[in-house]
């Protein structure tokens, strides 16, 4: 009998307690597997920001508008190619269980600025035709069945309807967005000028004056961002209000910042999961190891080296939890689609790489080696006479 077809024997011998050790241990590399892809694709979401596009919002926070009044000044300074205004347009949809971002854009300002949003050509001529055409990804089509043409009711909040009614807007356009684009497929766009005239309607909006969410400003040929950047916060540096102005890579950073420190929580889970593999495996190994002790003694008694009886014992835990990473890692890859579905919203370009993978399989692997060593060890140091008389 070979070494692989007895390792086989071995961990077929308790069916259930060897299943039960693969499926944990997939569990756990699937968890790992899911941890890991969160950062690195968070990390892949700032490493492939625009490098000529800026952020400018208020210096207070993100949830300070800024006045509408600044798109010309900041038009001025020089090194800027365009600038679109963003405005959170603040209502629910039906019963306001389903949340999606609203923001009124210049739909042909964002389209020069976004290359990666890719919209039919008659779709974008309807868009800057129809002051109540709305823009909506793809990924928001398909949750809530969007079709073009489609009449879309909003319940303002922010800008409410003097008759209390809700307003209603027209599917113009669904965008797709390019492959490996980090674009959020869930926006619901309307247009800037239509954001005028609610606000010409409303008393209190009217009242308060345009006001604007985020400037999103693209760079020109030949001008570094970061200059770009302090121009514009030194334009405004002592008010009226104060600007806060950094490239897309640093406003993605600072949002993900914002979650708290993932880095540091995933890390701590990441070491719970092993820590439980460990003990697990290694529990059920000292298990198989003591339940074979009588044929262990039979073989050491027969001339056969120690390390012999130890390999049998490491290799069918590797085996097992070897196994447990191919099903948990390939299990991560192939719902990468699904979960990618899920997070759309915040990591639109969720995947498992392949190095990911190839870790969670050789993590896996290194865990029942580690968590063998011990019960291994000790069917190496026994000693035949002993165990035979002892008729374990």
């Amino acid at each position: 009998m070979t070494l692989a077809r007895l390792v086989l024997r071995n961990a077929t011998r308790r069916p259930v307690r060897s299943a039960l050790l693969v499926l944990f241990t997939a569990l756990s590399v699937f968890l790992a597997c899911f941890l890991r892809s969160v950062l690195t694709t968070m990390r892949s979401a700032i490493d492939n920001a625009s490098g000529d596009r800026l952020t400018v919002q208020s210096a207070v926070s993100l949830f300070a508008e800024l006045p509408a009044s600044y798109r010309d000044a900041i038009a001025q300074v020089p090194g800027v190619a365009s600038v679109n205004r963003w405005t959170w347009f603040g209502g629910t949809y039906q019963d306001g269980r389903v949340f999606f971002p609203r923001m009124a854009v210049d739909f042909d300002v964002l389209f020069r600025q976004y290359p990666e949003i890719v919209v039919p050509e008659a779709q974008r001529a309807a868009l800057l035709a129809n002051r109540r055409g709305c823009l909506v990804g793809r990924g928001l089509a398909d949750q809530l069945g969007f079709a073009v043409g489609d009449k879309v009711p909003i319940q303002g909040t922010t800008y409410v309807r003097p008759d209390g009614k809700a307003w209603e807007f027209e599917v113009a356009g669904i965008y797709d967005v390019a492959p490996d684009a980090v674009f959020n497929p869930k926006v619901f766009f309307l247009s800037w000028d239509f954001l005028e005239e609610v606000r010409r309607v409303s008393p209190e909006a009217a009242a308060a004056g345009a006001r604007v969410t985020l400037y999103m400003l693209r760079v020109a040929p030949g001008y570094e961002a970061a200059d770009v950047a302090g121009a514009v916060d030194a334009r405004y540096a002592t008010g009226p209000t104060r600007t806060h102005t950094q490239t897309e890579a640093a406003f993605r950073a600072e949002r993900l910042a914002s979650l708290g420190n993932v880095t540091a929580l995933f890390g701590w889970i990441g070491a719970a999961v092993v820590f439980a593999v460990l003990l697990s495996v290694g529990n059920a190994m000292a298990m198989a190891a003591a339940e074979r002790s009588r044929e262990s003694g039979i073989v050491l008694a027969l001339g056969f080296a120690p390390w012999a009886v130890a390999r049998l014992v490491v290799a069918e835990s590797v085996l097992l939890t070897g196994l447990g990473g191919v099903v948990g890692a390939g299990g991560a890859r192939l719902a990468a689609g699904g979960l990618r579905r899920v997070f759309a919203e915040i990591l639109p370009i969720f995947s498992v790489e392949w190095a990911t993978v190839a870790a969670g399989i050789g993590g896996a692997a290194l865990v029942g080696v580690v968590a063998s060593l011990w019960p291994a060890t000790r069917q190496a140091v026994l000693r035949p006479l002993e165990v035979l008389r002892r008729g374990e």
